[in-house]
């Protein structure tokens, strides 16, 4: 499980270079528990297995810019942890999350994990974990956000990550993920 956020924090750096084609139909792509609407080609599609990335899209503006990444993985895990133990799983993804910018020639500055709260998503209970992130890019200090969403249910856990240049545009994805995706 410990995989999981640094691989979704580690697509913050996927999120940063990422530039995608703009599709103006909707695009509908099948899973084995859910189906996933989205305006643009996923970037990336795997299959579903334990601790493995399933899938990655992102939102782009004019010049081929991401706006936002949004990515999952999924556990087979049955049961979800706790606020708490969530808050610290997404806290003790730092030191991962600094070698993988470190690895690019960049620098995490700061990473500040927010208390995870419990909400609910698709009508299941949900943990839902904010990050700020300040990462040195050529001599120039980038501010990205981040939110994880846990979702536990009959098919197992699902972990959604969403990395956003702001706030108002982490709110966005969001609302895109919770608007796109439909359980089986």
């Amino acid at each position: 499980m410990k995989r999981i956020p640094a691989f979704c924090l580690a697509l913050i750096l996927v999120f940063c270079s990422a530039a995608a084609a703009e599709e103006p139909a909707l695009i509908l792509t099948d899973f084995d528990d859910f189906t996933l609407t989205t305006d643009t080609p996923l970037s990336y599609r795997g299959e579903k297995s334990d601790g493995m990335p399933l899938f990655a899209f992102s939102s782009v503006s004019a010049g081929n810019v991401a706006m936002y990444m949004v990515n999952a993985t999924w556990s087979a895990l049955p049961e979800p942890v706790s606020a708490d133990s969530f808050s610290e799983m997404i806290r003790a993804s730092e030191t991962a999350i600094r070698a993988q910018y470190a690895a690019n020639g960049q620098q995490l500055k700061t990473f500040t994990v927010a208390d995870a709260e419990e909400r609910e998503f698709w009508g299941f209970h949900a943990l839902l974990c904010d990050a700020e992130l300040l990462v040195n890019v050529n001599s120039t200090e980038v501010c990205l956000v981040q939110r994880t969403i846990q979702v536990t249910g009959f098919f197992g856990t699902y972990i959604f990550s969403i990395s956003a240049w702001s706030s108002d545009l982490l709110d966005e994805a969001t609302e895109a993920l919770v608007r796109g995706l439909q359980w089986k």
